[in-house]
């Protein structure tokens, strides 16, 4: 009887009636300075969480895996690491897609923040003294679409042109000119080089600065071919504030580890605590990580870089070759230096050994604590081995070992820049587990001057482009290169010496038109599944528009690049 009587007294016109008590859009969430911040972090978090972080295999794609840098060496013919062009990269294939909604999420959430700060003119009381911060919002906000529309025009090619934020179902896109694409990349990186702050004005390490948009902007000038003006916006970074590292420093000077026994400025500028700080005058933009907040993401870059040296079995006395998975870390020299890889990205033989030839001795970034290839057997329950370099071919029998993953998981050249030595805080049994948190280069000087040297080669100034090279080679005490000697190739060549593990090589070679070629003659993959080249086709250049997004479109057409 209470029931009912309770029914019968209810208004059902009220009970019906939906009205939310409380509820964020974007006519009601962007009401003070710090929230049009926190907006502008989100951006940041993107990005880094997209591209940078985690253990995502299309990062490792985007590092070159699958190109002229290197190949899956956990499972050389696996999946989905570009070890079969013909089966992995298909319009349905989880590739494509990926960089597509990563990138347009980006797209998205800029232009949402962009037409909120319009929305907000300077003279609205919300920036009464905060006037300069809205400049330096919307400069971030600007840079970060170009950011992603860089990637996706590379990528793709001709893409859907958003300059407003979608607020409702869309299914009528069209593909836009990439003309038109690089016309917005290149004014909204030229807004952002004239509004974001200089060189130690930032607010904080990681965020964006004139010279970053800057250094964008000099290779979007080179994509369209205006060499001098991409000369100029490489001499706005050069001349900025900012110079290559010479000497040692930082925070791990009277650390280094002593199985690579040493160190020099090379090295130094990837150890844990250097990115950031205002000695360092060659980082220009430094994702963060960090091991100890909410948020604070984390580097796979050991996970990616490293030999799964562990897993090797045993020496030929039957004892284990190397000791690697010790609970007790601290005692274990191998697993507090290297962590724990799993050879997802292994280098190929070009970078490996070819780019190194003419100066192995004494370029300083082949050197021992920056290249380690010294792998010996460490187990001292094995008296015979122990100390030992590991020689495959000499050490066993012929048929007794597994040559393909011998060479292309277990043991190969591992490049120290993007390892984090006696420095792990997660997961102590295995030092990391693969993982650290040392904060990583988006943008370093060294770059920008490879860059000057290709947009002064596209103009035909051999001996400027060789300047700007030598620059780098003599801070690594390399042999300078003759103007006469310089060529695109040499230039791709002296980037992947500086460069290796930190350049999104695939946007370089795509950019290039160079990703079939490059494949075709340096991917060392010995069991790709695809042959040669993994079976890279010369319309791999580009990679197909996804399938589900053409499917999806249904008012409007996303014609398919040809070849797919």
């Amino acid at each position: 009887m209470v029931v009912l009587v309770t029914m019968s007294s209810c208004d059902e016109d009220k009970l019906l009636n939906e009205t939310p008590l409380d509820f964020l859009t974007t006519s009601n969430l962007y009401r003070t300075p710090d929230d049009f911040e926190l907006a502008s972090l989100g951006l940041y978090e993107k990005a880094r969480d997209n591209f940078y972080a985690g253990s995502v295999n299309e990062n490792s794609i985007l590092k070159g895996s699958g190109s002229d840098f290197s190949y899956n060496g956990e499972n050389p013919a696996g999946t989905p690491f570009l070890s079969n062009y013909a089966t992995q990269l298909l319009p349905t294939s989880s590739i494509p897609l990926y960089f597509w909604t990563r990138g347009y999420q980006i797209v998205q959430f800029a232009n949402v923040l962009i037409a909120e700060l319009e929305a907000t003119p300077i003279e609205d009381e919300v920036w009464e003294g905060n006037e300069a911060q809205r400049a330096i919002l919307l400069g971030e906000a600007r840079f970060f679409r170009a950011f992603a529309y860089r990637m996706l025009v590379t990528i793709y090619g001709d893409v859907p042109y958003l300059d407003q934020p979608v607020k409702t179902v869309k299914t009528d896109f069209s593909r836009a000119d990439e003309d038109l694409i690089y016309d917005l990349i290149e004014s909204d990186f030229i807004f952002a080089s004239q509004n974001l702050p200089g060189r130690g004005d930032e607010s904080a390490p990681g965020r964006l600065t004139k010279a970053t948009a800057s250094h964008f902007l000099c290779e979007t000038y080179i994509a369209r071919n205006k060499f001098p003006e991409a000369i100029a916006a490489a001499n706005d970074v050069i001349d900025g504030g900012y110079s290559l590292m010479q000497a040692r420093f930082g925070t791990q000077l009277d650390n280094d580890d002593p199985l690579l026994g040493g160190g020099d400025v090379y090295y130094d500028l990837f150890r844990y605590g250097n990115q950031n700080l205002s000695e360092n005058t060659e980082g220009i933009w430094v994702i963060q990580f960090q091991n100890d907040v909410d948020g604070g993401s984390k580097y796979d870059g050991e996970r990616m870089w490293g030999n799964a040296y562990y897993r090797m079995g045993n020496d030929p006395d039957g004892k284990q070759a190397i000791v690697g998975d010790n609970p007790d870390a601290s005692s274990n020299i191998y697993l507090s230096t290297f962590s724990r890889p799993v050879a997802w990205n292994r280098s190929t033989n070009y970078v490996a050994y070819d780019i190194w030839r003419s100066d192995w001795n004494n370029d300083i970034r082949n050197a021992r604590h920056n290249m380690f290839r010294d792998w010996r057997y460490n187990n001292p329950d094995s008296p015979n081995w122990y100390g030992k370099k590991i020689d495959f071919v000499n050490d066993y029998p012929i048929g007794s070992r597994n040559l393909v993953r011998d060479t292309c998981q277990y043991i190969f050249p591992f490049p120290m820049k993007a390892a984090s030595p006696g420095i792990h805080f997660t997961d102590p049994n295995r030092s990391g587990g693969g993982t650290n948190h040392v904060d990583q280069y988006a943008v370093r000087l060294a770059e920008t001057y490879l860059l000057r040297a290709e947009a002064h080669l596209g103009n035909g100034e051999k001996e400027l482009a060789a300047a700007d090279i030598n620059v780098v080679r003599n801070r690594a005490k390399a042999t300078p290169v003759a103007s006469g000697d310089v060529t695109l190739d040499y230039i791709l060549d002296e980037r992947a010496r500086e460069l290796y593990t930190e350049e999104w090589r695939l946007i370089t070679l795509m950019r290039l038109n160079l990703l079939y070629d490059r494949t075709i003659m340096y991917l060392s993959n010995p069991v790709a599944a695809g042959g040669v080249g993994a079976g890279i086709q010369p319309y791999n250049n580009l990679f197909p528009i996804p399938q589900s997004e053409i499917d999806l479109n249904v008012n409007g057409e996303l014609i398919q690049n040809e070849g797919y």
